[in-house]
């Protein structure tokens, strides 16, 4: 064969597989944070302010780790899936006979964008306490913050 296989991170996807990777690392990296938190003992909840908040839908470590594995697995099957429909004869030739290999690399980096919205605001009772902060956080200069929000606004 006189083709070459160029690698994943020269295709035109490759900003859309990198930036959904930071936000599973940044979802990792979150659990981590409350394992070891939870290990030695920091309560949380007073430490971010939300003990006068509905905490029962806060989550654990446990929690986190299956939801970022759950994101880890769809995304790198969504970019191994985009990386072989972009060379000639990557895909089985059951999955080309069905559906046109640049058809599928088009459609897979619009669905790992959709993945990434529904994902950031679902499960919702967990994500509107994120989404409050990044609001805070916005409109810090003029408005009282808490101590969550500076330290969101120092993750990010």
């Amino acid at each position: 064969r006189s083709e070459t296989h160029a690698s994943v991170a020269s295709k035109p996807a490759w900003p859309v597989f990198r930036a959904a990777g930071a936000l599973v690392a940044w979802h990792w990296m979150w659990g981590l944070s409350l394992h070891v938190w939870a290990s030695y003992r920091v309560n949380v909840d007073f430490l971010f302010d939300t003990v006068y908040e509905d905490t029962s839908s806060g989550a654990t470590a446990s929690n986190v780790y299956d939801e970022a594995a759950l994101e880890t697995i769809a995304l790198l099957a969504s970019l191994l899936v985009y990386y072989k429909a972009t060379y000639h004869g990557g895909l089985p030739l059951f999955v080309s006979n069905v559906i046109d290999p640049s058809d599928l690399a088009a459609f897979i980096p619009i669905g790992v964008v959709c993945t990434v919205f529904v994902r950031l605001v679902s499960p919702w009772n967990r994500r509107k306490h994120l989404w409050r902060s990044l609001g805070k956080i916005l409109v810090a200069p003029v408005s009282q913050v808490r101590f969550v929000d500076t330290y969101i606004a120092d993750v990010l």
